[in-house]
């Protein structure tokens, strides 16, 4: 009886054993997805980038996180020290991808000169020194009120296009 019992366990174990054997990992499965992991986080992150003489451009987030392929921001404040205006831009989240920083959710540019920009998403490309935005956009200045679609600002031209846009340009009565 003994040895009968032992005989059942042992072909129900090598039963077991070979249906395991026969089946896939999970482990491969996982592999297949390519799944993305941070590779740094960075709590009140600070940057400051210069050039042989003077600071041009400080950047900060709240929080920032690498990947492979892109920077995830959060809270983000961009100061660009310019020698005609300085750039004051604040955004609550952004993407960083091959110089390029894509911004959303209340961006606001704001010139030492008083003028700014609002819009819901703008990308700041940061060798061509332009903004860029598909989303409505109000630009606010001592004179000038403009509402429109689809911002592009060159910084270097002081250039502002856009399209369908509603202006109303205050003059002085003297």
């Amino acid at each position: 009886m003994v040895i009968k019992t032992l005989y059942y366990v042992f072909t129900i174990f090598v039963v077991s054993v070979i249906f395991l054997l026969m089946q896939e990992p999970y482990f491969i499965d996982m592999q297949k997805a390519n799944y993305k992991f941070a590779k740094i986080e960075i709590n009140d992150m600070v940057d400051f980038e210069m050039d042989n003489d003077k600071i041009f451009r400080i950047s900060s987030a709240k929080s920032a996180i690498r990947y492979d392929d892109k920077d995830v921001l959060s809270d983000i404040k961009m100061s660009f020290l310019r020698e005609d205006f300085t750039y004051d831009l604040r955004a609550k989240s952004g993407i960083y991808r091959k110089n390029v920083v894509r911004m959303s959710d209340d961006v606001s540019i704001k010139r030492s000169d008083g003028a700014s920009f609002l819009t819901k998403e703008i990308s700041y490309d940061l060798d061509r020194k332009t903004f860029k935005g598909d989303k409505a956009f109000t630009y606010e200045s001592d004179f000038l009120h403009i509402e429109g679609v689809g911002l592009v600002y060159d910084m270097d031209k002081k250039n502002l296009q856009a399209n369908n846009i509603h202006a109303i340009y205050e003059l002085e009565n003297e």
